[in-house]
């Protein structure tokens, strides 16, 4: 239901002409971008991009392995949201919960290596004790 000036308007009758199947009855597997596509597009299905005026998205540059190694964490957080929001549709499609799984698997190591490299990356992964004297968090000097 929804509301309008008058009071509440009921749509309940209007019909829908919205579907959504990648993988109907999971006969195929779905199409995705490479996470570094899916993140610059703003989408990991191909199906489902659409392209904003004729723009290209910029290929990203990175200055450091600290830059590069935040970035990688940041394409796997996409697709792990991505596929997740897609399995809500789609439960049952178990190419792509593997590919979720695995997606969540690389995010776990590769968190593990920033924070074996530059220190913790998220409150969770505070040991007892932190130093922050060799690089302030917000600092951005991180080699």
């Amino acid at each position: 239901m929804l509301f309008d000036k008058e009071g509440i308007y009921d749509i309940t009758n209007i019909p829908m002409e919205f579907e959504l199947s990648i993988n109907k009855d999971n006969k195929e597997f779905i199409k995705v971008y490479d996470l570094d596509k899916a993140l610059s597009h703003g989408n990991l299905f191909p199906s489902l991009y659409d392209p904003y005026k004729n723009k290209k998205p910029k290929r990203l540059e990175f200055f450091s392995k600290h830059e590069q190694m935040l970035h990688d964490i940041r394409k796997l957080i996409f697709g792990i949201n991505d596929l997740n929001l897609y399995l809500d549709l789609n439960p049952d499609d178990s190419y792509a919960y593997n590919l979720f799984k695995d997606f969540t698997n690389k995010l776990m190591v590769k968190e593990k290596e920033f924070n074996e490299s530059f220190g913790p990356l998220k409150l969770s992964d505070l040991k007892e004790k932190y130093d922050w004297v060799n690089h302030w968090p917000w600092g951005g000097n991180h080699v």
